[in-house]
């Protein structure tokens, strides 16, 4: 079973890009080309993770743990996690612009539940206004919730699920909406969507991936190289 990438462990930088599959026999002499593309394809992700004493203070011990801790788990490209795009800025909710913290409350004492994270608060209230097919490229999304759906936004159906909003429309009442890559799997009318803070399951793309720099004391510097894992 998957787990969560750890709350405390954020990433300084991130990139999130569909890996798509193309053919193409080549240019003609004439110089034209003739691409065939395939729908299919699979997420890909490249993380940057930095931490400096500065900026966490006595959090350094814990974050550095953590990062350690999650890369032995995922022993390679063995295992898989949940992690999202941290795009919870771009989100349609009335809490626009709050980060990805916002939306994981700790307990009292500042302690998460076991598996690193807190208490969720949903900004955006969105839920499938019909069935989804799996394979489907296109759905119907009704917001209850201030804002606006628009392209270029990420959605979660599940924590495994990961899609990108290439046109959208108002139609008075739902959002019609396109996305890549296609559905996974079937979903049924009233599922939650998640715009907030959306995971896809990933593994790491390779098993030397994810090694942490350690200056004792001062930095830990991390990347991620990630897949879908499908």
């Amino acid at each position: 079973m998957a787990r969560y990438w750890p709350s405390v462990v954020s990433p300084a930088k991130v990139s999130f890009f569909p890996e798509l599959v193309s053919a193409s026999g080549g240019p003609a002499f004439g110089g034209s080309e003739q691409v065939v593309f395939s729908s299919a394809g699979r997420w890909r992700a490249q993380l940057q993770m930095s931490v400096r004493l500065r900026h966490a203070g006595g959090a350094l011990r814990e974050r550095v743990l953590a990062a350690r801790a999650t890369v032995a788990y995922l022993k390679g490209r063995s295992n898989t996690i949940y992690i999202g795009p941290y795009d919870s800025f771009n989100a349609p909710g009335a809490i626009v612009g709050i980060s990805q913290g916002a939306f994981n409350i700790l307990h009292s004492d500042g302690s998460p539940f076991s598996d690193g994270f807190g208490y969720t608060q949903i900004a955006t209230y969105a839920t499938l206004a019909a069935a989804l097919a799996q394979g489907a490229m296109a759905a119907t999304i009704a917001l209850s919730s201030t804002g606006e759906i628009v392209a270029g936004q990420y959605f979660g159906l599940g924590s495994s699920e990961l899609y990108l909003i290439d046109s959208a429309s108002f139609d008075g009442v739902n959002y019609d909406v396109t996305f890549w890559p296609p559905a996974r799997t079937a979903h049924l009318a009233g599922e939650q969507v998640n715009f907030d803070t959306p995971t896809c399951e990933m593994r790491l793309a390779a098993d030397s991936s994810g090694q942490l720099a350690f200056a004792p004391g001062f930095v830990a510097d991390q990347e991620l190289d990630l897949v879908e894992a499908l």
